[in-house]
């Protein structure tokens, strides 16, 4: 997963993974039953798999989340690396993302 633009309140993210209506599905409902309120834009281009999210920068705990690079580092070399051999991974380590999210 590439962050291709990112300033605090708005980050657009691109991968391939997203090209994917059911993984992209998953992690949509991730982000917004996490973030729910804090998003404050949502836009979607399943042609190229990129995802623009506004939010309310002061309201999501990036500092917490920094302190999971590693899971962070993992998810994306699945990214990087998907197929339909890790598309199962994949779908296993975004319920470990919504797990993450909901203990910060």
């Amino acid at each position: 997963m590439i962050i291709t633009s990112y300033i605090p309140g708005r980050v657009r993210l691109r991968a391939k993974i997203f090209t994917d209506g059911e993984i992209y599905s998953r992690a949509e409902q991730i982000f917004k039953s996490s973030f729910g309120s804090s998003i404050k834009n949502y836009e979607y281009n399943p042609v190229n798999g990129s995802i623009l999210i506004e939010y309310d920068g002061s309201a999501i705990p990036l500092e917490k989340l920094m302190g999971h690079t590693d899971f962070f580092r993992k998810l994306n070399y699945q990214a990087e690396h998907f197929s339909s051999r890790n598309r199962e991974i994949i779908f296993c380590m975004l319920n470990d993302l919504e797990k993450l999210l909901k203990e910060l």
